[in-house]
């Protein structure tokens, strides 16, 4: 037998495509819907929490307008966003239409696309994606365990903060606020 007729007879794997983070017409697998999702939250959160801090720096009329416009920005725009182009790919992997992604909308539909497994294969949306890396693996569970640990380590045992007081840089001199 010749070397270009075994070459034709031994069946080809579908080739995988590497993921593209905002791309709507890949799908994704649970693992990276909920990695990318959390990170992106948490991305979110510290770069409210910088813009926060970059406000201290003008003058309190104009911190106060930045800070909020900003928070309302990232917190109405930025975080659903990203919500929503993680649910479409995460429903175009267990073939379903993008338009369900609305569904995000109802408490704990998230959670859901979690646990439904994805098509074995191509299905009408593409191929899946190339195999979680390790780094991936691992950021799917130190996320979780570091946002668990950094709660738990700001709560005590009665529900309560470890400091009732006002946040102060120097003991006994709260820290400024817009309102004063």
């Amino acid at each position: 037998m010749s070397e270009a007729a075994l070459l034709s007879a031994t069946p080809v794997p579908p080739a995988l495509e590497s993921p593209r983070f905002f791309s709507l017409s890949q799908r994704i697998g649970r693992l990276r819907y909920f990695a990318y999702t959390l990170g992106a939250m948490l991305a979110a959160g510290a770069l409210l929490i910088f813009i926060y801090l970059l406000c201290f720096l003008l003058p309190p009329a104009l911190g106060k307008l930045v800070g909020t416009a900003c928070f309302i920005l990232v917190k109405n725009v930025g975080v659903p966003l990203i919500v929503f182009v993680m649910s479409i790919r995460r429903l175009h992997d267990f073939n379903a239409n993008g338009w369900w992604s609305l569904t995000v909308l109802f408490p704990f539909t998230t959670l859901v696309f979690l646990f439904i497994p994805g098509s074995k294969g191509e299905n009408r949306y593409g191929k899946p994606l190339v195999a979680n890396s390790p780094g991936l693996q691992f950021t799917a569970i130190a996320l979780p365990i570091a946002v668990l640990a950094l709660y738990l380590s700001l709560i005590r045992s009665d529900g309560t903060t470890a400091n009732n007081e006002a946040p102060s840089a120097i003991p006994g001199k709260p820290l400024k606020s817009y309102g004063q």
